[in-house]
């Protein structure tokens, strides 16, 4: 930029704020808060205060067990855990706080229900720097192993069974887009 020259990708910012999975959740919310899962977030690698913050969402009814301890700025599968109940909870922290601490990743976690049987659906995006936005349809990326796509279906047959289920997905996706500011070619994942 400093040069005249036009990147065609997203900003930087943009890039590192949505890399953070706690701040892309709370903008996922802002745009349809029932299509965001159960949880919280917490700004902190203190292991008593995530039991403590985590704990008292449980009983506040803000989630329900199982759950899944996440990193801030974890990806492919890692930095994350399953919590099947609270008394699992003190050996996930240590866990993913180990993770944390390893790769370097910033301070933070979530922790969110898991849900055991999803489908995986990402959308590709196109939104340009005057605030057009496209998508180019979506696909079914549930065939994993060990949190890595092995098979990917577009357009995703599933979707035949819940009319109206695709043009609500395709809507959100762009609207998150829209809300961080993303330019250039992306890829929205839902679950």
């Amino acid at each position: 930029r400093q040069n005249g020259i036009a990147f065609t990708g997203p900003m930087e910012d943009v890039v590192d704020s949505a890399g953070d999975k706690r701040w892309f959740r709370k903008v996922a919310a802002e745009v349809d808060s029932s299509a965001v899962t159960p949880g919280i977030t917490i700004d902190s690698n203190d292991p008593e205060e995530i039991l403590t913050q985590i704990v008292e969402g449980y009983r506040e009814g803000k989630f329900m067990f199982p759950g899944r301890l996440k990193a801030a700025n974890g990806g492919g599968g890692r930095g994350q855990v399953i919590v099947e109940s609270l008394d699992q909870l003190r050996k996930a922290i240590s866990e993913v706080l180990g993770q944390i601490s390893q790769n370097g990743w910033a301070d933070g976690v979530m922790f969110e229900q898991n849900i055991p049987e999803t489908i995986h659906l990402e959308v590709q995006i196109m939104r340009d720097r005057y605030g057009n936005t496209r998508n180019f349809g979506m696909r079914d990326c549930s065939e994993q192993r060990a949190s890595q796509k092995i098979q990917e279906e577009a357009p995703p047959s599933l979707l035949k069974k819940y009319p109206g289920m695709q043009e609500r997905i395709l809507k959100l996706a762009m609207m998150i887009a829209e809300k961080v500011g993303y330019v250039g070619a992306g890829t929205i994942e839902l679950m």
